[in-house]
């Protein structure tokens, strides 16, 4: 007015009214292929921001940086940068219709892609199978392939041997186990059940345990011996041993073999050999140079290792007969003050010497080979001198007796001054009948009578010549005596007749001139 105040019609009622932006943004506003998905949140007024997120890129496009929309005081929807929407996504974004721009393209963990993203859609991805305890891996996953899981075989039957177990990704593998050959192999324990093998035990056969010297092959929960099968192993025991002297098991009915063990039965009485067709030799060895402390058990009986050297030694010594069979029947320790000559202990006197009876028999044979010409020797004459002369050689007996406490793994130390000293006895063909004697004195003895025998015969035949000369000369005498007259040869045979001794005495001769003369004497 012109008194300076306002106005104001009695109509009027001014108010204020804030300008506000409509929730949608004019398309004209938007950027080129830009598109709004949802209205701007509440009621827009000046400054409010309508966020990207309201707003995408038609398919086939992404936004270039982020934006913002600003409600301004005009009610416009005013664009906060430089925004577009350009062509495609970048490498590994993918384009979604319910999203602004472009996304990144999911990266599979512990997954494999079952379907690759395209340019609109995300890589699918879905996690990889685990096996179960009782499976295996069959085929390894991949980055577009889940895992392949297999049962595990069956355990490994009898006959077989698992070569390789089980495990997270192979699968278990039996081999048959190779055919052992019977008696000469076993299945090696361990190996052939089924059960996992080292690969350092893939040997599945094992060569059979041969019986040592003392040994047999035993029998287990049988009578038969249980030698190697191609199942276990041959299991031996110590050959038994007869005791020595004992009437009722002291002498060996069969000797042991690599699959029985001796038999021992009652000792022959004396002078009551068995009636076999054998060739028995009773005889008695007296050994010296011995640590015989060693060889006796506390209670004064001969151990059991000595006698079995001793048996195997004299055994081994007749390898050339059949079915020896050796018994030791006595043994005792006897003086001997004697030095023996040419010992490898000579000079040194022995106080004691060991006296073992020995009863050894063989089988006897109707023939006999020498030097492969075969001979009768139905009476065993040929055969006991062999044998007599075998165990009279009592080099050949020690060394036998070393030879067998070497291969019993005994102390050789307590044998290595043993000799022989003597050996006497009788070998017979039937009980009562010495074929001959074992004797070595009996042995000097017989060559004495030989060489005395041979003396003889030489002396007998010195004075058989003798005679003979003596006759011839005789003879020549009468030629010339038969030209001279009969008076001087009676004579002259009166005077040679004087030459007689007294007594009565009858010869008879005949001279040229075919007179006969006889003497008589006594």
């Amino acid at each position: 007015e012109s008194d300076g105040t306002w106005s104001l019609s009695a109509n009027e009622n001014p108010k204020c009214f804030a300008n506000t932006c409509s929730p949608a943004v004019l398309q004209s506003q938007l950027p080129l292929n830009m598109i709004q998905v949802q209205d701007c949140l509440g009621h827009p007024v000046l400054g409010s921001l309508c966020a990207a997120s309201s707003f995408r890129c038609e398919s086939g496009f992404t936004i270039s940086s982020d934006f913002s929309f600003t409600c301004s005081s005009a009610g416009e929807w005013m664009l906060n940068g430089n925004v577009e929407c350009v062509k495609g996504c970048a490498l590994g974004e993918y384009s979604n219709q319910n999203v602004y721009g472009c996304l990144p393209i999911s990266i599979c963990t512990n997954a494999y892609e079952k379907a690759a993203a395209t340019l609109t859609s995300d890589r699918i991805c879905t996690p990889y199978t685990n096996c179960n305890a009782n499976e295996y891996e069959l085929v390894s996953p991949t980055a577009t392939s889940d895992r392949v899981c297999h049962l595990v075989s069956p355990s490994c039957l009898d006959g077989q041997y698992e070569a390789r177990s089980p495990t997270a990704d192979s699968d278990r593998i039996c081999i048959e186990c190779d055919t052992c050959e019977p008696g000469m192999s076993f299945r090696t324990p361990g190996t052939c059940d089924g059960s996992p093998v080292a690969s350092s035990d893939i040997n599945t056969c094992t060569r059979c345990k041969e019986c040592e010297k003392g040994e047999y092959a035993s029998s287990v929960d049988t009578f038969e011996p249980r030698l190697c099968t191609v199942d276990a192993d041959t299991i031996c025991l110590p050959v038994h041993t007869c005791p020595v002297g004992d009437l009722r098991y002291g002498f060996e009915e069969r000797a042991p073999t690599f699959s029985s063990d001796r038999v021992c039965g009652a000792l022959p009485i004396s002078g009551a050999l068995p009636p076999e067709v054998r060739i028995w030799y009773r005889a008695t060895l007296v050994f010296s140079g011995l640590q015989f402390e060693t060889l006796f058990t506390p209670a004064g009986d001969l151990t059991s290792d000595f006698v079995e050297v001793l048996v195997s030694a004299l055994r081994e010594l007749l390898a050339d007969f059949d079915d020896v069979l050796v018994s030791i029947t006595s043994s005792e320790l006897i003086s001997s003050p004697s030095t023996v000559a040419g010992s490898r202990r000579e000079g040194v006197t022995s106080n004691r010497d060991l006296a073992i009876g020995v009863l050894v028999n063989c089988q006897r044979h109707n023939n006999y080979v020498d030097q492969n010409v075969v001979y009768e020797d139905v009476d065993g004459v040929h055969q006991s001198r062999a044998l007599k002369d075998i165990i009279d050689n009592g080099r050949a007996v020690i060394d036998n007796i070393k030879r067998e406490v070497n291969i019993l793994n005994l102390n050789s130390t307590v044998f290595d001054d043993l000799w022989l000293q003597s050996s006497f006895g009788d070998v017979f063909v039937t009980e009562g009948i010495v074929q001959t004697s074992s004797s070595k004195e009996s042995d000097n003895l017989l060559l004495w009578v030989v060489i005395a025998i041979c003396g003889c015969i030489c002396i007998a035949l010195w004075v058989v010549t003798i005679s003979r000369r003596s006759r011839s000369v005789k003879q020549k005498a009468d030629l010339i005596d038969s030209s001279l007259p009969l008076k001087s040869i009676s004579s002259k045979q009166r005077k040679r007749s004087t030459s007689v001794p007294q007594g009565r005495y009858e010869t008879e001769d005949e001279s040229a001139s075919g007179r006969v003369i006889t003497f008589i004497g006594v």
